[in-house]
């Protein structure tokens, strides 16, 4: 029997078992990441976020996705809008802890997931499933952050179906609250350069509570107004702010 002689590294086909805990572990001690099988139906599509964001996995490539049509295939929507942002996920991924992926699947009866929490800099950040009136929807996407510390920072959302909110953990902070929030464009995919679209106002934050990343077509419960109009770039950009009480001693 003959052995390598090295091993550049170990890649798991990653179907049945947890998926975070499973990317973890193959990073341990910084072990780089790839997956050369997974599932490749929208389940598995939601969960790459986590692999790229959350543990800078160099590829992810879904079994069979050979067989399917672009237009069958979830992995389109997913890879193209991750295709449209590769240059500045690759640069977060460079600066350990710039960058998180999450995913939310389908609810269960009185269920809506858990909120994924992240502390970036002096900020807090609560990924939960976007706000609707009727039923949640399933979402994924990533947070970056591009920069920022002390009582002002901003942050990169991408995806869709979640919100973000913000809490500075500053203990002499008694309000965090969003100073701006833009939909933003790729205009050159070779370097990440951003160029604003719209500037997102009171119902795209529920006047200020939380940054919403709609649904394509967020369920509305028969409630006659469109509170939660979708992004139609699925890229935004947040800065918030904390306020601060001075301490006197």
């Amino acid at each position: 029997m003959q052995w390598a002689p090295s091993l550049d590294f170990i890649a798991p086909d990653l179907y049945l078992n947890d998926y975070a805990s499973t990317c973890a572990k193959y990073r341990h001690h910084q072990q780089p990441l790839f997956i050369p099988e997974q599932r490749r139906d929208d389940y598995g599509a939601r969960r790459i976020w986590v692999a790229y964001a959350s543990y800078q996995a160099i590829g992810v490539s879904p079994f069979g996705i050979d067989t399917l049509t672009p237009e069958t295939c979830a992995f389109t929507r997913h890879y193209g809008l991750l295709s449209d942002v590769s240059q500045l996920v690759l640069e977060a991924q460079r600066r350990p802890g710039s960058c998180a992926g999450f995913y939310f699947d389908e609810t269960t009866e009185g269920e809506t997931g858990k909120a994924k929490v992240f502390e970036f800099g002096s900020f807090q950040v609560s990924i939960e499933r976007c706000f609707v009136f009727g039923e949640p929807g399933q979402g994924s996407g990533m947070i970056i952050w591009l920069g920022g510390s002390g009582n002002r920072a901003k942050f990169l959302l991408v995806g869709w179906g979640f919100q973000a909110v913000f809490q500075s953990t500053n203990r002499n902070s008694h309000f965090t609250g969003i100073l701006a929030f833009k939909e933003k464009t790729v205009v050159d995919k070779s370097t990440g350069e951003l160029e604003t679209l719209r500037t997102l106002n009171g119902d795209e934050t529920r006047s200020g509570l939380f940054a919403m990343m709609p649904n394509e077509s967020p369920d509305y419960g028969g409630f006659p107004i469109c509170v939660t109009i979708p992004s139609r770039t699925m890229i935004a950009e947040c800065e918030v702010y904390s306020l601060e009480r001075d301490i006197v001693v």
